[in-house]
């Protein structure tokens, strides 16, 4: 439910909790209304749709834009999605961070999902210590982005503000 209803969600982060440090964390995205954005069930499996499809390809591209994360496990759901992520350390207690050497935005049956005002190098400096809010935050920057392209080319529906 949404403020205009006199609901509020609370949050469930940890007031004083640094979200940089290394460890697992649990990722839940719901779609805007609830609405089935990223395929359907059928016969008890999820079929996902060209939506789907691209939001799995950008969580995979997430290892390459953050050097210092693994990604695990990933469920999607034909309205919100499930996964898990790792924030990793080198040795010395550092971040493992490489800088460039970035291969683009991901490719499936040769349709590119990327590049409508933005890239890969949106709103992050790979040199700084991020945690988990900002990487989440540069997720649904891509994918909407993505999402947007995908409505422009006829591909998927249009959605209100945001996805």
């Amino acid at each position: 439910m949404n403020a205009k209803c006199g609901y509020r969600r609370r949050s469930l982060r940890l007031k004083h909790y640094d979200y940089s440090k290394a460890g697992f964390y649990f990722i839940t995205i719901c779609t805007q209304d609830k609405l089935h954005l990223f395929g359907e069930i059928v016969d008890g499996m999820m079929v996902l749709n060209d939506a789907g499809r691209m939001i799995e390809d950008w969580y995979i591209e997430l290892e390459n834009k953050f050097k210092y994360i693994k990604n695990h496990e990933m469920i999607i759901m034909p309205n919100h999605i499930h996964f898990i992520m790792e924030i990793v350390y080198g040795g010395n207690g550092e971040y493992v961070i490489q800088k460039g050497g970035h291969t683009g935005p991901p490719l499936r049956d040769n349709k590119q999902y990327a590049t409508v005002g933005a890239d890969l190098c949106v709103c992050l400096d790979n040199t700084k210590k991020v945690g988990i809010g900002d990487i989440v935050q540069w997720y649904k920057t891509m994918t909407t982005n993505a999402y947007i392209k995908m409505v422009k080319n006829g591909i998927c529906s249009p959605f209100n503000k945001r996805i």
